[in-house]
């Protein structure tokens, strides 16, 4: 069970015991109130209490709902993330024997030529630009050379090789980056949820244990209310979702 979830179920127990006390005091401190205070009515304070009640559990339903599909999200990301690794994988390995083909056929001016210089990264986006530059720069000025030993090196054989796999990092990217999308859609509604359900503790407990003191309960009003920080429903932030999708590592051309 994850961290977050964790958090939720800890807002839920907050929720069940308010939301029992509540229901437990409710009709005997409305009753005393209205016996207290004359202008109070017994039975509209009962539904009242009710009424908080219900809605406290509500936005902590709600809370948890929000929850569980923030985390299904996140359990969609890893095959786009998979696709993605393995796409890098097949494509960085393919610069470098090409550029290790360019080197040793053209000499290592030619790297240039062919934007085959400097590093070979493994960061999505950083690598497509690479890759596609390489294909570009090669179909622009195609060669075909034979060493001393007879092996040879063709740009169009290279681009044939190159063109399938700059292809397949292009939608893997894009497939990571609908994930992010999604993962984040997901994550607003959650911190809604979130939001809704702290102004509704905060609001609960306030018009609760006001009532109580009506009612000369003040010990019990207090009570609702624990002690110590206000409760903060911590969530993931579109840095984080980002961080996640996306992690450079960088191999030495």
């Amino acid at each position: 069970m994850s961290k977050n979830s964790q958090r939720t179920r800890k807002y839920q127990q907050l929720t069940r015991t308010v939301a029992a006390s509540i229901d437990q005091q409710g009709p005997s401190v409305a009753s005393k109130a209205a016996q207290v205070h004359p202008e109070l009515n017994a039975q509209f304070m009962s539904n009242a209490f009710k009424t908080l009640s219900k809605l406290l559990s509500r936005m902590a339903q709600d809370l948890t709902i929000a929850e569980q599909a923030y985390q299904l999200e996140q359990a969609d990301d890893g095959p786009a993330r998979k696709r993605r690794d393995q796409a890098i994988e097949a494509a960085a390995a393919t610069v470098l024997k090409v550029r290790g083909a360019v080197e040793k056929s053209m000499g290592k001016p030619a790297l240039a030529t062919y934007g085959l210089d400097g590093e070979t990264s493994r960061e999505g986006n950083a690598l497509l630009a690479k890759a596609r530059k390489v294909t570009q720069l090669m179909t622009a000025r195609p060669a075909k050379m034979e060493d001393e030993f007879g092996g040879s090196f063709d740009t169009t054989v290279a681009v044939q090789r190159l063109q399938p796999l700059v292809e397949e990092l292009a939608a893997s990217l894009d497939g990571v980056a609908a994930e992010a999308r999604k993962l984040q859609q997901a994550m607003a509604l959650k911190n809604k949820a979130a939001t809704a359900w702290d102004e509704a503790y905060a609001g609960v407990t306030q018009v609760s244990a006001g009532l109580f003191r009506l009612a000369g309960a003040k010990d019990l009003g207090d009570r609702l209310r624990p002690k110590g920080p206000k409760p903060v429903v911590e969530v993931a932030t579109a840095a984080t979702v980002a961080q996640e999708a996306e992690a450079e590592v960088r191999i030495e051309g």
